[in-house]
Protein backbone atom coordinates (compact mmCIF):
# COMPACT_ATOMS: atom_id res chain seq x y z
CA UNK A 1 0.00 0.00 0.00
CA UNK A 2 2.90 2.32 0.76
CA UNK A 3 4.18 1.71 -2.77
CA UNK A 4 0.81 2.66 -4.23
CA UNK A 5 0.75 5.92 -2.27
CA UNK A 6 4.31 6.68 -3.34
CA UNK A 7 3.38 5.91 -6.95
CA UNK A 8 0.29 8.10 -6.75
CA UNK A 9 2.28 10.97 -5.24
CA UNK A 10 5.04 10.60 -7.83
CA UNK A 11 2.52 10.61 -10.67
CA UNK A 12 0.92 13.75 -9.28
CA UNK A 13 4.26 15.54 -8.96
CA UNK A 14 5.42 14.47 -12.41
CA UNK A 15 2.10 15.53 -13.93
CA UNK A 16 2.31 18.98 -12.37
CA UNK A 17 6.01 19.26 -13.19
CA UNK A 18 5.61 18.25 -16.81
CA UNK A 19 2.98 20.90 -17.43
CA UNK A 20 5.70 23.55 -17.53
CA UNK A 21 7.52 22.20 -20.58
CA UNK A 22 10.81 22.04 -18.68
CA UNK A 23 13.25 19.25 -19.48
CA UNK A 24 16.39 18.08 -17.73
CA UNK A 25 19.78 19.71 -18.15
CA UNK A 26 20.67 18.97 -21.76
CA UNK A 27 23.09 21.79 -22.48
CA UNK A 28 25.52 21.02 -19.65
CA UNK A 29 24.97 24.35 -17.88
CA UNK A 30 23.48 22.80 -14.75
CA UNK A 31 20.18 24.55 -15.47
CA UNK A 32 17.09 22.97 -16.96
CA UNK A 33 16.15 23.91 -20.50
CA UNK A 34 12.76 24.85 -21.81
CA UNK A 35 11.32 23.10 -24.84
CA UNK A 36 12.94 25.62 -27.19
CA UNK A 37 16.41 24.73 -25.87
CA UNK A 38 16.93 28.09 -24.14
CA UNK A 39 18.22 27.91 -20.54
CA UNK A 40 15.58 28.97 -18.06
CA UNK A 41 16.08 31.66 -15.47
CA UNK A 42 16.11 31.03 -11.73
CA UNK A 43 12.41 31.82 -11.40
CA UNK A 44 11.57 28.92 -13.72
CA UNK A 45 13.46 26.34 -11.68
CA UNK A 46 10.37 25.62 -9.56
CA UNK A 47 9.23 23.59 -12.60
CA UNK A 48 5.54 24.09 -11.81
CA UNK A 49 3.62 26.49 -14.03
CA UNK A 50 2.47 29.76 -12.51
CA UNK A 51 -1.14 28.94 -13.32
CA UNK A 52 -2.78 25.57 -13.30
CA UNK A 53 -5.58 24.34 -15.49
CA UNK A 54 -9.04 23.69 -14.11
CA UNK A 55 -8.31 19.95 -14.25
CA UNK A 56 -5.05 20.35 -12.30
CA UNK A 57 -6.77 22.54 -9.71
CA UNK A 58 -9.55 19.95 -9.33
CA UNK A 59 -6.91 17.24 -8.94
CA UNK A 60 -5.25 19.17 -6.10
CA UNK A 61 -8.58 19.72 -4.33
CA UNK A 62 -9.58 16.07 -4.76
CA UNK A 63 -6.18 14.91 -3.50
CA UNK A 64 -6.47 17.09 -0.39
CA UNK A 65 -10.02 15.90 0.19
CA UNK A 66 -8.99 12.27 -0.12
CA UNK A 67 -5.98 12.68 2.15
CA UNK A 68 -8.04 14.35 4.87
CA UNK A 69 -10.51 11.46 4.72
CA UNK A 70 -7.68 8.89 4.89
CA UNK A 71 -6.26 10.65 7.95
CA UNK A 72 -9.66 10.72 9.65
CA UNK A 73 -10.28 7.04 8.91
CA UNK A 74 -6.73 6.16 9.97
CA UNK A 75 -7.35 7.78 13.33
CA UNK A 76 -10.55 5.80 13.61
CA UNK A 77 -8.66 2.57 12.81
CA UNK A 78 -6.15 3.32 15.54
CA UNK A 79 -8.93 3.57 18.12
CA UNK A 80 -11.59 1.10 16.92
CA UNK A 81 -9.64 -1.85 15.56
CA UNK A 82 -8.73 -4.87 17.65
CA UNK A 83 -6.08 -6.00 15.16
CA UNK A 84 -2.49 -4.74 15.52
CA UNK A 85 -1.97 -4.84 11.73
CA UNK A 86 -5.03 -2.68 11.08
CA UNK A 87 -3.95 -0.24 13.80
CA UNK A 88 -0.50 -0.06 12.19
CA UNK A 89 -2.03 0.46 8.77
CA UNK A 90 -4.13 3.30 10.21
CA UNK A 91 -0.97 4.87 11.65
CA UNK A 92 0.73 4.58 8.27
CA UNK A 93 -2.24 6.24 6.54
CA UNK A 94 -2.12 9.11 9.02
CA UNK A 95 1.61 9.58 8.55
CA UNK A 96 1.72 9.22 4.76
CA UNK A 97 -1.34 11.33 4.02
CA UNK A 98 -0.28 14.03 6.49
CA UNK A 99 3.04 14.35 4.66
CA UNK A 100 1.33 14.37 1.27
CA UNK A 101 -1.12 17.05 2.40
CA UNK A 102 1.67 19.24 3.75
CA UNK A 103 3.48 19.09 0.42
CA UNK A 104 0.24 19.77 -1.42
CA UNK A 105 -0.51 22.79 0.80
CA UNK A 106 2.82 24.35 -0.19
CA UNK A 107 2.05 23.95 -3.89
CA UNK A 108 -1.54 25.11 -3.44
CA UNK A 109 -0.45 28.24 -1.57
CA UNK A 110 2.09 29.03 -4.27
CA UNK A 111 -0.54 28.53 -7.00
CA UNK A 112 -3.40 30.28 -5.17
CA UNK A 113 -5.51 27.15 -4.90
CA UNK A 114 -7.97 27.15 -2.03
CA UNK A 115 -7.90 23.63 -0.57
CA UNK A 116 -10.85 22.41 1.49
CA UNK A 117 -10.59 22.72 5.26
CA UNK A 118 -12.24 19.36 5.87
CA UNK A 119 -13.21 16.24 3.98
CA UNK A 120 -16.23 16.45 1.68
CA UNK A 121 -19.72 15.40 2.71
CA UNK A 122 -19.49 12.04 0.93
CA UNK A 123 -16.20 11.29 2.70
CA UNK A 124 -17.81 12.33 6.01
CA UNK A 125 -20.64 9.87 5.36
CA UNK A 126 -18.12 7.05 4.97
CA UNK A 127 -16.61 8.01 8.33
CA UNK A 128 -20.06 8.02 9.94
CA UNK A 129 -20.82 4.57 8.56
CA UNK A 130 -17.50 3.18 9.78
CA UNK A 131 -17.86 4.79 13.20
CA UNK A 132 -20.88 2.57 13.95
CA UNK A 133 -18.73 -0.58 13.59
CA UNK A 134 -16.33 -2.18 16.05
CA UNK A 135 -13.77 -4.96 16.17
CA UNK A 136 -13.70 -7.36 13.22
CA UNK A 137 -16.69 -5.70 11.57
CA UNK A 138 -14.83 -2.39 11.63
CA UNK A 139 -11.63 -3.99 10.33
CA UNK A 140 -13.36 -5.57 7.34
CA UNK A 141 -15.27 -2.39 6.46
CA UNK A 142 -12.19 -0.18 6.93
CA UNK A 143 -9.87 -2.30 4.79
CA UNK A 144 -12.56 -2.62 2.09
CA UNK A 145 -12.90 1.18 2.09
CA UNK A 146 -9.13 1.65 1.88
CA UNK A 147 -8.94 -0.64 -1.15
CA UNK A 148 -11.86 1.19 -2.79
CA UNK A 149 -10.39 4.66 -2.07
CA UNK A 150 -6.89 3.81 -3.25
CA UNK A 151 -8.08 2.07 -6.40
CA UNK A 152 -10.17 5.14 -7.21
CA UNK A 153 -7.13 7.37 -6.62
CA UNK A 154 -4.93 5.33 -8.89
Amino acid sequence: MKNRLALFTAIAIVTLWSCNGISDDKDGTGQPENTQGMPTDTAMQGAIPSTLSEQETKFAIDAANGSMAEIQLGEMARSKSNTPEVKEFGRMMIEDHSKANEALKIIATDKNIQLPAKASEDKQQVAIQLSSKNGNDFDKAYIAQMVKDHEASI
